[in-house]
């Protein structure tokens, strides 16, 4: 199907999002189908029932030994997650990467905020052997190529404060700072970073504060998906396209780097194709 969108550019000339004539193909065929589910009892990796695996966490499915890559961007091997919220880091501490490429990942219950995919990292920690940094801090990393991705909520659950933009006073989940309720943090906490070519989202949300979602390079496209934070909420090199039928921001800021990786000027904006 095809569909016309606009270019919008940033000062300097650096585009920070794409939104042209495309044509997207969906993907068909599957080498195999695999589980996730919290509640699975049975070793990780294993046959259950018509899934060729099923894996009780995230890490285990997605890390490495995990589900393997597809054969092609037509054969792919399709990951099912069950309802529930999996932290990626909850055992291993670190941020989760994916190498796999020609892979779904698809919510069972067709609704996002039936599935959360997140974590509590963030790029100020210091486990002892230096900070994370911002791709640290990322709850996971898709490196593969031709990775889609339908009805999930990749979040970072890190306790930052939402700025009210009137009096620019941080309120966090729980409270604000009148209350003696302060942030864990106001360092850079990225829920999900992208770096592979050819990556498709649909249905699907980017929760976070501060570098939500990490277009690092590739491709990348986003069909009915929400995206929101409030500082570089949507940042770096790669290409992104995005489309919807409402506004999907729900917060302020965006920054754009260029091939040398020097930010542009940021803009305050909202807007919707």
């Amino acid at each position: 199907m095809r569909a016309k969108f606009k270019v919008l550019r940033f000062s300097g000339g650096a585009i920070c999002l794409f939104i042209v004539c495309i044509a997207f193909q969906a993907r068909v065929g599957g080498a195999a189908d695999y589980l996730v589910d919290s509640s699975y009892a049975g070793v990780d990796g294993a046959a259950f029932g018509s899934y060729a695996g099923a894996y009780k966490t995230v890490a285990a499915a997605l890390g490495s030994g995990g589900v393997p890559s597809g054969a092609s961007s037509s054969n792919i091997n399709r990951i099912y997650f069950a309802s529930g919220t999996y932290n990626t880091a909850n055992v291993t501490g670190v941020s989760l990467v994916c190498n796999a490429s020609n892979v779904a990942l698809l919510g069972i219950s067709g609704n996002a905020d039936d599935v959360v995919v997140t974590s509590t990292l963030d790029a100020a920690y210091n486990p002892g052997s230096g900070a994370f940094g911002t791709s640290g801090s990322s709850s996971l990393q898709i490196r593969g190529n031709n990775v889609s991705a339908k009805n999930i909520t990749f979040a970072n659950s890190v306790d930052t404060p939402y700025i009210v933009n009137v009096t620019h006073q941080a309120v966090s989940p729980q409270g604000n700072y009148s209350t003696g309720q302060s942030q864990t943090s106001n360092s850079q906490c990225v829920a999900l970073k992208v770096q592979g070519d050819q990556n498709a989202f649909q249905n699907c949300k980017f929760l976070g504060y501060q570098d939500t979602l990490y277009v690092d390079s590739g491709r990348s496209y986003f069909k009915n998906c929400t995206v929101s934070g409030d500082i570089d909420f949507i940042f770096s090199k790669g290409t992104a396209v995005l489309t919807t039928r409402r506004s999907i921001w729900t917060a302020t800021t965006v920054a754009a780097q260029s091939p040398q990786r020097q930010p542009t000027s940021e803009r305050r904006t909202a807007w919707c194709s």
